[in-house]
């Protein structure tokens, strides 16, 4: 048995061989009793600290998402200039130079562009 148990039935026999003259004062005695005993509050303090952890995770993530979706300028490059290895038409090498160093320019554009959005929200805020 472990400790509660033995405290209950040590309470039961107590109980059992006082003979009831007045009962309220036994009812006095087992409320004492009880309110003297321990509580047991932080048991879901863990679980509370992990909930609320989450749901500032959750939070920062949906405003990122809202941030990427909603907010981060679109990109002017199409498919074809991201693909255009898959063309069947033939390019000369420097076609091809042109064609990339265009892309590579217009990424460095965009990324200046997210800098200046990035830049003028956070000096905004």
């Amino acid at each position: 048995m472990n400790n509660k148990d033995q405290k209950y039935e040590m309470m039961i026999n107590k109980v059992k061989e006082i003979k009831i003259e007045c009962p309220e004062s036994l009812t006095s005695d087992i409320m004492t009793s009880i309110n003297r005993t321990p509580k047991k509050e932080n048991k879901g303090m863990l679980f509370n600290l992990v909930c609320w952890a989450s749901s500032v995770a959750a939070i920062l993530l949906l405003g990122l998402f809202v941030e990427q979706y909603f907010y981060t300028p679109k990109s002017n490059i199409t498919q074809s200039q991201v693909y255009f290895c898959s063309y069947t038409e033939t390019m000369t090498q420097k076609d091809a130079f042109d064609r990339i160093n265009n892309i590579i320019k217009e990424k460095k554009e965009l990324q200046d562009c997210r800098k200046k959005f990035y830049n003028n929200f956070v000096s905004h805020h």
